[in-house]
């Protein structure tokens, strides 16, 4: 379990460092845009101030670079902080240039470029860069009222507020009404995209945080019913061998009885007359006879637990085929899920293309903002700079679009990579699950050879008592007829027919066992 944790957090962090690694490269190049537009108004009273604000703006996405480069953790909090401090940069930029503009004559032209309106638009794209919903709707509401807050101020400093945007109409000092609504609702439709997107990328990343804690644990569950299924084949293989060395003492206490017989055959003679040595060898006959009816009475109680043991291995050989095929079914959800994934990043190609889109839209807006600085004269010299670089920077979005296509085109490709592993699993699933069925009709087979050992035990058992009957009643026909050789002869022939038939028995009873101890083997090799 600690090892699927570990895991699973290694995903987390991953995904999370490189969003940080993205929002610091935006930082970056839009730092780099704000110093090139402070150089261009060298001369101007506001070079100090916004020399300052674009070295700050770059200094708050050098912590995080530096803990990326240095591979060290990155806190949420610290990565929020980083992004709001940005909007916070950025509203005194924005502020102080319509300040600046109001001075020259034209609060308006800061709102009619539209620089800072795409600054605030790649702030929202960047913050979904963290994948919480929560946070890219807390940046883009800010940002729209800071742009709103913007609006009032231009107005405050003598900005006209005009329906349409008339040409006749147009002149210094005005606000398009249309326009800056057309701004907002397109700023909200740019913030609530970007929510749907990061929304189900999270959705998708739960979903298979859990679909992978689901395969650990059923993984897990097999490695342990296997452990268990080794751990019973051994034990029977101990069981096995155990009543092989019974069988063994039993064969051995077989053939020396049947040695005793020929030594009495051979001595029939005798017997006429030493009938009381006769007398005592049957009473020692008849002992050893008991001595063997208790070692089949222990016999039959192993070959009970043999066939416990079995029947248990039985039902948990089939509990491991019946997880095997609830295994496979999950390799199936898993690779429905994989599915589902291909599905989500296309949808994540058609979010990308939108962003391609909004690039695009942005260079419209850096050629209007080139226009109406060159409509300013010598004031809009720096803004025509900034328009420019933000074109660039435009470009480099859309260049960075592509990449990002690049990347989700890998991503599919690393998907479909891991619907083949899925595959392969649920392959081998199906292989272990047809071996567990050989398993098991491996052991139904040996479970019906332990029910015919049992009967054969029963008939050797009845066979036994018999001889023990058939002995003690030679030993009353030797006390009694110590004198008739010829009845002792019969006797003799009787035992010697009887442990013929038992040491055929104990032969038959060794080869079962045999049998049964090469069939335990082979359950334990598997």
């Amino acid at each position: 379990m600690e090892l699927e944790t570990d895991e699973i957090q290694k995903f987390e962090r991953t995904l999370f460092r490189k969003g940080v690694s993205l929002i610091v490269f935006t930082k970056y190049g839009l730092g780099i845009i704000f110093l090139l537009g402070v150089a261009s108004n060298y001369a101007t009273k506001s070079f100090i101030p916004n020399l300052i604000g674009s070295l700050i703006f770059i200094l708050n996405g050098v912590v995080p670079g530096y803990f990326l480069k240095k591979e060290k953790e990155i806190s949420k909090t610290l990565a929020v902080a980083i992004i709001f401090i940005d909007l916070l940069i950025i509203l005194c930029f924005f502020y102080l240039d319509i300040y600046n503009n109001y001075t020259k004559g034209d609060a308006s032209n800061t709102l009619s470029t539209g620089i800072f309106y795409i600054i605030f638009i790649f702030i929202a794209i960047y913050s979904s860069f963290l994948f919480e919903t929560k946070l890219v709707m807390a940046v883009g509401i800010t940002a729209i009222l800071l742009y709103v807050g913007g609006i009032y101020l231009t107005h405050k400093l003598g900005a006209i507020f005009i329906p349409k945007p008339f040409p006749e109409m147009i002149r210094a000092n005005h606000i398009i009404v249309t326009t800056e609504i057309q701004k907002v609702i397109f700023y909200s439709g740019v913030i609530f995209s970007l929510r749907f997107v990061v929304s189900l990328m999270r959705e998708m990343q739960n979903d298979l945080k859990a679909k992978l804690i689901e395969t650990f644990q059923k993984q897990n569950f097999i490695v342990n019913k296997s452990s268990q299924l080794e751990k019973s084949a051994n034990t029977l293989a101990m069981s096995v061998e155990k009543l092989q060395l019974m069988s063994d003492e039993l064969h051995n206490q077989s053939q020396n009885q049947a040695a005793s017989v020929e030594e009495i055959s051979a001595s029939v003679e005798e017997l006429s007359s030493s009938a009381t040595s006769s007398a005592n060898l049957v009473e020692d006959q008849v002992t050893r006879v008991k001595i063997v009816d208790q070692n089949f009475l222990s016999l039959q109680h192993l070959s009970e637990s043999v066939k416990s043991k079995t029947t248990q291995i039985a039902k948990d050989v089939s509990h491991s085929a019946d997880f095997s095929r609830k295994v496979k079914n999950s390799s199936d959800e898993l690779n429905g899920i994989y599915s589902e994934l291909n599905q989500a990043f296309s949808k994540v190609e058609e979010i990308n293309q939108m962003m391609s889109e909004i690039a695009d839209q942005t260079n419209l807006l850096a050629l209007n903002a080139s226009i109406e600085a060159a409509r300013a004269g010598e004031h809009g010299r720096g803004f025509a700079v900034v328009a420019q670089e933000v074109a660039k920077l435009a470009d480099r979005s859309q260049s960075n679009a592509g990449t990002i296509a690049k990347i989700v085109k890998d991503a599919g490709l690393k998907i479909n990579e891991g619907t083949r592993y899925s595959k392969e699993v649920k392959s081998q699933v199906e292989n272990q699950n047809n071996e567990l069925l050989r398993i098991e009709s491996e052991i139904l087979g040996l479970e019906e050879h332990v029910n015919e050992q049992e009967v054969l035990n029963q008939k050797l058992r009845d066979t036994f008592s018999e001889l023990h009957i058939l002995s003690e009643q030679i030993g009353i026909i030797a006390q009694e007829q110590m004198s008739g050789s010829s009845e002792i002869n019969r006797a003799v022939t009787v035992i010697d027919e009887t442990t013929q038939k038992l040491a055929d028995s104990v032969q038959l009873l060794y080869e079962e066992i045999s049998e049964i101890h090469n069939q335990a083997k082979q359950l334990n090799l598997v």
